[in-house]
């Protein structure tokens, strides 16, 4: 079972470090479905939920409703990580 780790807006970018964009997901899973949207590198993305699952991956709900990404993946290591940038955080 999922537990939320937090329901605050907060501003995340997607930066694997290898050059790729990220398809976001349908729901709070790496294997979920992809919704067709993605993230490029350096994107910074405004976040509406994080999930914590059973997998022990932390899931970032997107506040602008395209779906899901995920903090780390098992084998690849980080995806995203928390913004620097000054949160813009009006939705």
């Amino acid at each position: 079972r999922a537990t939320e780790a937090s329901e605050a807006p907060s501003l995340w970018r997607f930066d694997a470090g290898d050059g790729l964009h990220m398809d976001i997901r349908a729901t709070a899973d790496v294997g979920a479905a992809r919704t067709g949207h993605y993230v490029l590198p350096g994107q910074d993305f405004r976040v509406a939920q994080e999930v914590v699952g059973d997998d022990g991956i932390r899931y970032l709900e997107l506040a602008d409703g395209r779906g899901w990404l995920f903090e780390s993946k098992p084998g690849v290591g980080t995806m995203c990580v928390r913004s620097k940038k000054k949160q813009l955080l009006t939705l």
